[in-house]
């Protein structure tokens, strides 16, 4: 893997030099001519990507390229510590095979250098975007670049680290190293991104299509575009083999203006208010996944299995706060949600989160676990301990002193109906998100992770269009949420939101034509995609 050690210093900084040949796709040999504005000063480079040092090649004659390369070059005085930015450019050489490939989504090219991409590691690339904004509306592997330049890449997800079609964590880099902001194929500037690869559901669109309506409920979701893929790990020059398919290339799930607006935390925030805000954290796995085990080709997760009710369907199809839907208690009958509380004010710290007070296990996702300081874990911790002591308090309901003190309840309501309507059976449980803002209250979402829903699933009964989700979730699964019901203002207003939903967003005809809308655009890709991955 490249070095992702920080570039050598620039000392009063030298000009950059510049390349006769930015990057671009190539389909015969050229020479490049670097030059140095700088009187005395002497250019080194390198073709495999990584950063020019005193012992790298020094330029003298123009560089003959025939193959896919990464170039670097950095002016260097030989008198003195002082150097240049570095700048780069991606070179990249198609095979015969794909010279002419074109499509109506917009296309990306990653490029290692024969370098594998892994969990673990985050090796460098040169990645390359080209849209479909021009006359024809296609994208060609030889057309302009909405994006050319240089980033991280790593393998990401749990349980989709089984499947044979793996999604990727993309971050943009300047030449020297440094986060690079930059607008992508339309959607707001940022330097984290999502290549998320849709293999288990084989419409491709799950996500896309609940990220679509949670937005268009009111709430954050991630944009998406679709697009096409190739991956070359090898070193060589673009063929079909590099082909991965279609991909949603989506934002991640992160603080920004544009996605989470929330404030951003500082090591020094350790008092109220600015202590207060702004996080983000999740229900999630609580054991990584080493990527292995069977080749599990159908696409369904091995863990899996048949629903809490010991194989019989969930009951009843009625209100989610009917206790015939809840766990019998051990005295065999449908006991009223009891929750054994630990001290709100000693939390129970993890490396990467915090156990709640009634034994829910949240990971911290803004700031990064290694960045939070001990204080800023401590009181959101705490906070959710407080949340959840009025939650299952005797005043709960009160609006100033019970739960509506600590959550934006409509923010739970959308998101409920959302997983229940499209039965995600990972919803409420895994890949769930939470975010609190500067002294605000905790809000439910962004959505995230919808690919098992929509009866793409052989477990929880997720298989059946019939019957709710949530009678087959134990308490820590099931979070908070039977409470909640136990309030008859909540419970009507999550009546009166469906309501207005399934007239608006949720609709029959609405959802119908979004399908259709989206079945039209991958009319043609999908034919590459499933002759790649049948």
């Amino acid at each position: 893997m490249w070095s992702a050690a920080p570039a050598t210093p620039v000392v009063a900084g030298l000009p950059e030099p510049e390349l006769s040949v930015a990057s671009g796709v190539f389909r015969e040999g050229f020479k490049v001519k670097i030059t140095a504005t700088s009187p005395n000063g002497v250019v080194r480079y390198t073709l495999d990507g990584s950063e020019p040092r005193k012992n790298s090649p020094v330029y003298s004659n123009p560089v003959s390229i025939s193959a896919s390369v990464l170039l670097k070059a950095k002016v260097f005085d030989p008198d003195s510590t002082k150097t240049s930015p570095a700048v780069a450019a991606n070179y990249t050489f198609l095979e015969p095979d794909v010279a002419e490939f074109s499509s109506n989504i917009p296309l990306v090219i990653v490029q290692t250098f024969g370098r594998q991409i892994s969990k673990e590691e985050k090796t460098q690339l040169a990645v390359r975007i080209i849209n479909t904004n021009n006359p024809a509306g296609r994208a060609a592997l030889t057309g302009k670049a909405d994006f050319s330049g240089l980033g991280r890449i790593n393998t990401r997800g749990y349980t989709s680290l089984r499947y044979p079609k793996r999604s990727f964590h993309l971050k943009l880099l300047d030449a020297a190293g440094a986060s690079l902001n930059a607008p992508v194929l339309g959607l707001p500037k940022e330097s984290d991104w999502v290549l998320y690869a849709p293999y288990p559901d084989k419409t491709l669109m799950r996500d896309v299509l609940a990220y679509e309506m949670a937005n268009e409920m009111g709430h954050y979701a991630p944009r998406t575009r679709f697009c096409e893929v190739f991956v070359n790990e090898n070193g060589g020059n673009i063929s079909m083999r590099d082909y991965v398919g279609i991909y949603v290339f989506e934002e991640k799930v992160k603080r920004d203006k544009n996605r989470v607006p929330i404030a951003k935390m500082e090591k020094t925030d350790k008092a109220e208010p600015d202590v207060s805000g702004g996080y983000i954290f999740k229900k999630d796995h609580l054991v990584p996944t080493d990527g292995g085990g069977g080749g599990n080709f159908g696409g369904f997760p091995s863990f899996q299995g048949g629903s809490s009710h010991s194989g019989n369907v969930s009951g009843p199809g009625g209100f989610p706060a009917d206790p015939r839907g809840f766990m019998k208690g051990e005295d065999g009958d449908y006991a009223r949600h009891k929750v054994r509380l630990s001290n709100p004010e000693n939390p129970r710290l993890m490396d990467r989160g915090f156990v709640s007070a009634a034994g829910t296990s949240f990971f911290l996702v803004e700031p990064k676990p290694e960045e939070a300081t001990r204080e800023q874990r401590l009181w959101l911790a705490k906070y959710v301990n407080r949340f959840e002591s009025a939650l299952y308090g005797t005043g709960f309901r009160d609006p100033q002193n019970g739960y509506a003190a600590f959550i934006d309840a409509n923010s739970f309501i959308d998101y409920h109906w959302l997983v229940e309507m499209s039965k995600n059976i990972d919803g409420f449980r895994f890949s769930t998100f939470y975010y609190k803002d500067r002294n605000g209250k905790i809000v439910m979402g962004p959505a995230w992770d919808w690919n098992l829903s929509m009866g793409n699933a052989s477990g929880k009964q997720g298989y059946l269009p019939q019957y709710w989700y949530w009678p087959q979730l134990d308490d820590q699964q099931y979070s908070w949420f039977r409470r909640l019901f136990e309030d008859p203002d909540f419970a009507q207003r999550y009546v009166d939101r469906w309501g207005q939903l399934r007239s608006t967003v949720l609709s029959p005809e609405v959802f119908n034509q979004r399908v259709d809308k989206w079945a039209a655009v991958l009319q043609e890709s999908q034919v590459r995609n499933f002759k790649k991955w049948r």
